[in-house]
C-alpha cells in the first residue's frame, strides 16, 4: 500500500500556542477529512507502525516521530494544548506530499469513511451511508494490489452499509484501505440529460440519428447526426401521406416521435423509408422496407407528431477511427451503433 508524508508534520516539526509559546506536550488528533472520526497515521512509509492518536508532542513542542498517511484518503489535523485546548483552527482535507491519489478535487471526492474488506467485490462502511453509495455510482478503490475502480452494484444497511461492485478489473482484497467516489451522481447529475443516453449500450437519446451499418475507415473528422426532428402531420389513409417540408430521396430512412400517440401502423423510434410514390418537398410516404409498398394508417392520434432522419453509414460490420479523428456526436443528437 502506498504511502506519503503529511505536509508540514515530519519528524522534528515544532509547534507553538496562539500566544508564541512553545507547545510543550502539545496533542496532534488525527481525524478523517470533514469529521471527528478518528483515523491512523504511521511511523513509516511501510504503515507498518501506527502513530498513536493523539500524538504527544515533546517537551520543546515538536513531534516525535513521522506522520505517513496511507494515500488517496484526505485527513483533518487539530491540534491541541496538553489540557485538550484547541490551538488555531482545523487543518482540514489534507493529503499526503505528492499523493497522486487524491483526485477529490477533480472527478472523485475522498468517502472519508474507513472500508472493511468483505470479499473480492464487497466491503462495508460504518452507519447509514446509503446517500453515498447510491446504486450505479462510480468507485475508486485503494487496494494492495493498486487502484481498481469500479460501479456499485448494490447497497443495503444493517448495523453497518454492505456495499456491492461491479469492478472494471482486479479485485478487492485484504489491503483495502480507500474509496473515492466519483462526483457524477447517477440520478440528478450535474451532466445535462441532452447529453446522457437514455438507453442501454452503444443506444443514446436526443433528436437525431445515426446507424453504422457497414464497414467504416473514419480517416478525417466526422460529425454524426444530420438535422433537428421537424413537426409533420400525418393523415389517417391509405396509404398515409406525411406533410412536412423537406429535402428527402426515396429511400431515405425516418424515424417518428410523439408527444402522445402516433396512428396505427406507425411506431414511435423505428426506422422507415421514404416512398418514391408521390414524393415531393412538402410532403411524403413511408415503406417499412426500402422500396415497399407505403404504409396504410387507421385509427386516432394524439398529441404533436415530428419526424427526423436516420442518417445511414451504409451491412453489418466494423467502424474503425484512426489514431487522432475527432469523431464528434452533437449535442441533442439520436443515434444508434449496431
Amino acid at each position: 500500500m502506498a504511502a506519503n508524508l503529511a505536509p508540514g508534520f515530519q519528524l522534528g516539526a515544532q509547534f507553538f500556542t496562539d500566544q508564541g509559546v512553545v507547545l510543550s506536550g502539545g496533542l496532534l488528533y488525527v481525524y478523517a477529512a470533514g469529521s471527528t472520526t478518528p483515523v491512523n497515521t504511521y511511523t513509516d512509509p511501510t504503515l507498518s507502525t501506527p502513530n498513536s492518536n493523539p500524538i504527544a508532542l515533546t517537551s520543546a513542542g515538536r513531534l516525535p516521530q513521522n506522520v505517513w498517511l496511507p494515500s488517496g484518503q484526505a485527513y483533518k489535523f487539530v491540534l491541541k494544548t496538553s489540557t485538550g485546548v484547541q490551538v488555531g483552527q482545523p487543518l482540514d482535507y489534507v493529503y499526503g506530499v505528492n499523493d497522486t491519489l487524491s483526485l477529490g478535487a477533480s472527478q472523485w471526492a475522498p468517502s472519508t469513511l474507513t472500508p472493511t474488506y468483505v470479499s473480492s467485490n464487497t466491503f462495508t462502511v460504518p452507519g447509514n451511508q446509503l446517500q453515498t453509495f447510491l446504486v450505479g455510482r462510480r468507485l475508486q478503490i485503494l487496494v494492495n494490489a493498486g487502484v481498481v475502480y469500479g460501479t456499485i452494484a448494490t447497497a443495503a444497511y444493517s448495523t453497518v452499509t454492505t456495499v456491492a461492485v461491479t469492478l472494471d478489473s482486479g479485485a478487492l482484497d485484504s489491503g483495502l484501505s480507500t474509496v473515492n467516489v466519483g462526483i457524477i451522481t447517477p440520478t440528478n447529475s450535474a451532466i445535462p440529460p441532452s447529453l446522457i443516453s437514455s438507453g442501454g449500450g452503444a443506444t443514446g437519446g436526443g433528436n437525431d440519428q445515426f446507424v453504422v451499418e457497414n464497414d467504416q475507415l473514419v480517416t478525417t473528422a466526422w460529425t454524426l447526426g444530420q438535422d433537428q426532428q421537424k413537426a409533420c402531420t400525418i393523415s389517417i389513409a391509405t396509404p398515409a401521406v406525411v406533410t412536412m417540408t423537406n429535402s428527402f430521396t426515396a429511400g431515405q430512412p425516418v424515424f417518428f416521435q410523439t408527444t402522445g400517440a402516433l396512428p396505427t401502423g406507425l411506431s414511435a423510434n423505428t426506422t422507415y423509408y421514404v416512398s418514391a410514390t408521390n414524393l415531393t418537398t412538402t410532403s411524403f410516404q413511408v415503406s417499412a422496407t426500402p422500396g415497399g409498398s407505403s404504409i396504410a394508417t387507421s385509427g386516432s392520434q394524439s398529441g404533436n407528431q415530428t419526424c427526423g432522419k436516420v442518417k445511414n453509414g451504409a451491412s453489418v460490420g466494423p467502424v474503425t477511427v484512426n489514431t487522432g479523428v475527432a469523431l464528434t456526436i452533437p449535442t441533442g443528437a439520436r443515434w444508434v451503433i449496431s
